[in-house]
């Protein structure tokens, strides 16, 4: 399937370097403390069953950003939102530094 989009693989990994590089320091620690982690879907998800109501804001700002990008990303490419962000849940779990969780195609939160 990517060697089908390479335009949409270049598009994706600069919007990849670019958000995680903007968004690195609000979500590090949260990832790092196994608040949060990275789901297969492109989106980020909440391994604890509690957080604090700034991070809850800050998890769901930044998911309809990425909804928005990964909508904006389908459209140029004429591909499904859900192919989209299968390929963004890829990249951003592989990116993800050693102790933080990740969810599998399971469902289940796993520390890398």
């Amino acid at each position: 399937m990517l060697r089908k989009f390479p335009i949409l693989i270049a598009m994706l990994l600069a919007l990849v370097l670019t958000a995680s590089a903007a968004l690195a320091g609000p979500l590090d620690k949260p990832k790092q403390d196994g608040l949060i982690g990275e789901r297969p879907d492109g989106y980020i998800g909440f391994v604890a069953d509690t957080v604090p109501a700034d991070l809850k804001k800050l998890v769901d700002k930044t998911n309809e950003e990425r909804k928005a990008e990964y909508e904006k990303v389908a459209k140029q490419n004429g591909t499904s939102l859900d192919a989209v962000e299968a390929i963004f849940g890829q990249k951003l779990i592989a990116r993800q530094p050693s102790g933080t969780y990740v969810m599998t195609a399971d469902g289940k939160w796993v520390k890398k």
